[in-house]
């Protein structure tokens, strides 16, 4: 640290000659933090490459965004990862009620900064230092001065190892003068942190703190939707004294209690009314309740579905590796899935599947069904398609499932009124920029023709798999999923049970399973051979009596239903 000569201001209280942190003690904010690199880490630790395609350092950074969202950590934290010192000021340092005072502290303060270069000059809540007037005439004479003295000031760094980061909550408050290109060459929104900042934020905090093995962070983040950094980082803190004072490491209990005891300090930034129980989030102006549509956690991904392996290899395929890998996809040309259609009979797992895959890519699950949009009034269908998408995307990445969608836009073949034309025409157009927002679009049917050519077409729904009724092998796995957490006795003839089953849609087999669980609560026992058997003979196959049976076994894979136990058949 060094102490200019002839200046008043105490550099010892500003200056931090070796910031304690870089980039990896940020939590989340990886856009923001990549914007950093690139505009100001890259050209600092490599001038003469950017100076020769004629790219400049970049001497300003105007950080934006609500109270205690990490614009001061950020701050800090370029400076260590650039290995600069790093002077932070607020209004208070340089503000008085001398006329002319505020000036001099502007001009001492950059000469500090030379002095001390090279540094990241942070100057928080610039709007208290500059902030926007209507006009030179509503600042008064020391005012004036002291802006016109931080222009100056800004100028004359272009030269020097000075980056000046400023920081407020709007950037129209702001002196004109100071937000004009030059001054603050780059402005950087610093928002409230997302599910993912919000879980490296309490990795952060809790780091060095004694937990338990079994803690589990995902259930904090959804209760913490609105949350500021600085909430958070309180969060830890008061779990880790709840903890303390039961004698314990710290568990998810002590921090789901220590977040339903805490309020977020940004209401006015984060509305309420957007986030919604479990951390799903409610989009302003759409009518469509969110949290009746969303699960953020689906609770299921592929080992909660039985059989079916052959499908699930193809869904790795063409829409997991693809989400995972997308860079490495792109360079081959090849563009992520971005529409999915199930068909099959009813009750053979599509919408267990659908919210499988939601949980297996770690996504919320979007679930919708023609009553959730269709409406006697002229348009609103078509409203309520585009509020659907409203919903997803203020919930991606997700992972929505159109349920029936042939009851939403069927195959008519031109005898369309004008909303459900509207009805279809909106949705033709929200699927078109699903992909890109994030959202995996499954839909679901029982017959692939049922449903509108416009929405056939390549381009709209890349891949079409059927899911016929289960095997044998699948029959028997959809049992067993279904009877894991009961008391099952150790010497089921699982053979005896299966092939009976045959032409049973899985949710038939739940069915059974509950059946036999039930007769063997009222025998006060496990689940037995008897049990099971019993449940079979008072149960049956409900596609067997579907009105389309013929149809589907007509269809261009015919199926032989009910012909043996090893086939699938209905």
């Amino acid at each position: 640290m060094v102490q200019p000569d002839g200046v008043d201001m105490e550099a010892d209280g500003l200056v931090d000659p070796d910031p304690s942190r870089s980039f990896a003690d940020v939590g989340g904010m990886s856009e923001l933090l990549e914007t950093l690199n690139h505009k100001v880490v890259r050209p600092l630790q490599d001038p003469s490459a950017f100076e020769e395609y004629g790219i400049g350092v970049v001497n300003g950074v105007l950080l934006h965004g609500p109270p205690g969202c990490g614009k001061t950590h950020v701050a800090g934290a370029l400076a260590g990862e650039v290995d600069h010192a790093f002077i932070e000021v607020t209004p208070a340092d340089v503000t008085s009620k001398y006329m002319g005072e505020p000036a001099q502290k502007v001009e001492e303060l950059f000469q500090i900064a030379r002095a001390n270069a090279p540094c990241i000059l942070f100057i928080d809540e610039i709007d208290g230092i500059a902030g926007a007037r209507d006009g030179d005439s509503n600042m008064n004479s020391s005012e004036q001065q002291l802006v016109n003295q931080l222009l100056t000031e800004l100028e004359g760094i272009a030269d020097e190892d000075v980056v000046v980061l400023g920081a407020t909550n709007l950037v129209e408050d702001v002196d004109d003068a100071i937000r004009r290109s030059g001054r603050f060459d780059e402005r950087v929104e610093v928002p409230p942190p997302d599910p993912q900042a919000r879980k490296q934020i309490l990795e952060i905090h809790l780091a060095g703190r004694p937990t338990a093995d079994d803690i589990n962070l995902d259930p904090v983040v959804e209760e913490t939707a609105g949350f500021a950094a600085s909430d958070i980082e309180l969060l830890a803190e008061d779990a880790a004294r709840k903890a303390l004072r039961a004698d314990a490491p710290i568990g998810t209990d002590h921090l789901l209690q220590a977040a339903t005891e805490t309020d977020t300090s940004i209401p006015d930034w984060v509305d309420p009314e957007m986030v919604a129980e479990n951390g799903v989030v409610q989009p302003d102006g759409v009518d469509l309740q969110a949290s009746s549509l969303v699960e953020t956690d689906p609770g299921r991904d592929f080992a909660d579905v039985g059989g079916m392996g052959e499908l699930k290899d193809r869904l790795e395929d063409t829409v997991l590796d693809p989400l995972e890998n997308a860079d490495a996809y792109a360079e081959y040309g090849i563009d992520v899935l971005s529409g999915l259609l199930l068909y099959g009979p009813p009750g053979c797992g599509k919408t267990h599947l659908a919210g499988a895959l939601a949980g297996e890519l770690g996504h919320s699950f979007v679930e919708i069904s023609p009553a959730d949009v269709t409406s006697k009034w002229m348009g609103e269908p078509a409203r309520n398609v585009a509020e659907v998408f409203e919903v997803a995307r203020a919930n991606a990445p997700c992972v929505l499932f159109i349920d029936e969608i042939d009851g939403i836009a069927g195959s008519r073949r031109g005898s369309m009124n004008t909303s459900e034309q509207q009805l279809v025409n909106q949705l033709l157009t929200e699927l078109e920029g699903a992909a890109a927002d994030d959202i995996v679009v499954v839909a679901a049917t029982n017959f692939v023709e049922d449903i509108d050519t416009a929405l056939r077409r390549s381009g709209r729904f890349d891949e079409r798999v059927e899911v016929p009724p289960p095997d044998a092998k699948a029959r028997r796995q959809i049992l067993e999923i279904h009877l894991q957490d009961r008391p099952v006795a150790g010497d089921i003839d699982w053979d005896a049970i299966v092939e009976p089953t045959a032409g049973y849609a899985a949710s038939d087999l739940e069915l059974v399973a509950e059946d036999a669980a039930r007769h063997a609560l009222r025998d006060g026992s496990e689940i037995t051979q008897e049990h099971l058997e019993i449940a079979v003979r008072e149960t049956h196959s409900s596609i067997a009596d579907w009105d389309d049976r013929d149809r589907y076994q007509g269809a261009e894979a015919p199926r032989t239903w009910g012909s043996g136990p090893e086939d699938g058949s209905l």
